[in-house]
């Protein structure tokens, strides 16, 4: 069987209609046989799992390509719905009736491509299947490949559609309703993960040096991007160091696969630095590595942490994007620490603000272009054009910070490569005055990209988005907090606290699932409404 799907799709993209038909009518089966008989799914299950795994990316976007036609009977939804549409409540037995009847029309509207899943993920390593199925998924969603595309790539003699960032683009999948198709898949599959990634299947677990297993270490090593280790004694460190944790979530029908994990610090003041947590460097400017790894990230000797501490959160699997089990580990990780460590009484992130640079360099490129008058003035007939869409405090913040970075000499093509290794500098003399304009000016704008550029209600930068919906508070924000190359490149050198409370979590979550509304420090709201001053107290 496995050959026999193998031979069907490694051609890819442009099927015979009669290879096609063979797999559309292996993908029926799957759906359609009984609830009751494992034995036949579990056949067919296995052998399209083995197969799919086999195929290079063409032969995969044919298959998500099938499976996605794979919709709800139109025949059998029109006959329910007459049924019902026809229906008397006062015939004997009408209510029984009524029910089935009910029930006959919610299996009809299933779509095929649903009950394949669902049959999917109860086979013998099924969850992992459709966790990577999904992952190519959201991949060709993201590329905007088509099938179409596939199909000419595939065709020996012509040359592949050029890469996303290439000289030309990829056609948009526009035909015959596939992107809505692939739309409706991928929904299909979130739901269906987030069912067997519930809470109360998921298994909590702190990982140590000495009771988990290698192979799962290897797997958090290889799997860590924020904040890369070293070698096996920076992981050492961070499993067991003094005062440190790194908690997972796991899951029985994975074994040994970290799903989502958390680094812990357990400090005695809220951290306003990486070199604050990092038990040792990961690669830092030399001005920011100043003092002895020892130092780093070590809490004052003869004083209890009572501050936890979230510095790094690593969901490796595209293919779970979306179900929510980042913000449980969160929580159960607030609560296990909270039962084991009673002196804490504060639980923070240190978080990078990874979208701020690149909508910072979007909003100055536009403020630049409208006061040379490139897209200043009004048109004819009245439309709005680039200088109304920038607010006028905004604007002020952004003249402030070309201003600060004139007189700093940081004018440059990329001024802000040189603004992170300085910031230890902002003291004293003339120069440092000036870096102190530029932390000013980036701190007004920091904050206003986190509690007001926002999408659909919803913060435009990632990081927040999280932090925000599982009920955070944004408390501070620290210039000068990561001078690597990946945090001056992403987030300016800055970070933020978000502080999870308790009490107001769940006030927060619900404010923001509803309205949008972002929860954060009066001082941080100061700076966003170009109020303060970059001095107020949580601000650095």
């Amino acid at each position: 069987m496995a050959m026999r799907l193998r031979s069907l799709l490694r051609a890819a993209g442009r099927m015979p209609p009669r290879d096609e038909r063979r797999l559309r009518d292996l993908l029926h089966e799957i759906a359609r046989a009984p609830r009751g008989d494992q034995v036949l799914p579990a056949r067919l299950c296995a052998s399209l799992t083995s197969a799919y795994e086999e195929l290079k990316q063409p032969g995969r976007l044919a298959f998500l390509s099938i499976l996605s036609r794979q919709d709800a009977d139109v025949e059998a939804v029109r006959r329910c719905c007459q049924v019902l549409a026809s229906f008397d409540e006062q015939q004997p037995r009408g209510a029984g009736a009524l029910l089935r009847a009910r029930s006959e029309l919610r299996e009809a509207l299933l779509p095929a491509h649903e009950r394949i899943i669902e049959r999917l993920a109860q086979q013998p390593d099924g969850l992992r299947f459709l966790v990577s199925l999904r992952a190519d998924l959201l991949a060709a969603m993201a590329e905007n490949r088509s099938p179409a595309d596939v199909a000419v790539a595939a065709v020996p003699g012509t040359a592949p559609p050029p890469s996303v960032g290439g000289a030309a683009s990829v056609p948009v999948m526009e035909e015959d309703g596939e992107r809505e198709r692939w739309r409706e898949l991928d929904a299909s599959l979130r739901r269906q993960l987030s069912i067997w990634f519930d809470m109360g299947l998921l298994r909590l677990e702190r990982l140590t040096w000495e009771h988990t297993p290698a192979a799962l270490l290897e797997r958090i090593m290889a799997y860590e991007r924020v904040h890369p280790f070293s070698g096996w004694d920076d992981l050492r460190t961070r499993l067991d160091g003094p005062h440190r944790r790194l908690f997972a979530f796991l899951h029985p029908r994975l074994p040994g696969e970290p799903l989502v994990f958390v680094q812990v610090a357990l400090v005695s003041h809220v951290p306003t630095r990486l070199r604050d947590v990092l038990p040792r460097g990961l690669p830092l400017s030399p001005r920011t590595a100043r003092g002895s790894p020892a130092e780093a990230g070590a809490t004052e000797v003869g004083l209890t942490p009572r501050v936890a501490c979230f510095y790094t959160i690593s969901s490796p699997h595209m293919g779970l994007r979306g179900v929510p089990i980042g913000g449980l580990l969160i929580k159960h990780v607030l609560s296990s620490l909270a039962a084991s460590e009673p002196a804490l009484d504060t639980f923070v992130t240190l978080s990078p603000v990874p979208g701020f640079r690149s909508w910072l360099e979007a909003r100055l490129a536009r403020h630049v272009a409208a006061q040379d008058g490139a897209a200043g003035r009004r048109t004819h007939d009245g439309a709005s054009t680039l200088a109304d869409e920038v607010a006028a405090d905004e604007a002020v913040a952004l003249n402030a910070l070309l201003e600060a970075l004139r007189a700093a000499g940081l004018v440059s093509s990329d001024p802000f490569e040189a603004v992170g290794p300085v910031h230890e500098d902002c003291e004293g003399d003339a120069a440092s005055l000036a870096l102190v304009a530029v932390r000013r000016a980036l701190l007004c704008l920091c904050a206003r990209y986190l509690c007001l550029a926002t999408h659909r209600q919803r913060a435009l930068d990632p990081v927040a988005a999280f932090h925000l919906r599982n009920g955070a508070t944004l408390v501070s924000i620290h210039w000068g907090a990561n001078s690597s190359a990946r945090g001056v490149r992403e987030s300016c050198s800055m970070m933020v606290n978000y502080l999870y409370e308790p009490e107001s979590i769940e006030v927060n979550h619900s404010a923001y699932v509803s309205s949008g509304k972002i929860a954060a420090s009066d001082s941080v709201w100061a700076l966003a409404k170009v109020g303060g001053d970059g001095d107020h107290a949580g601000v650095g």
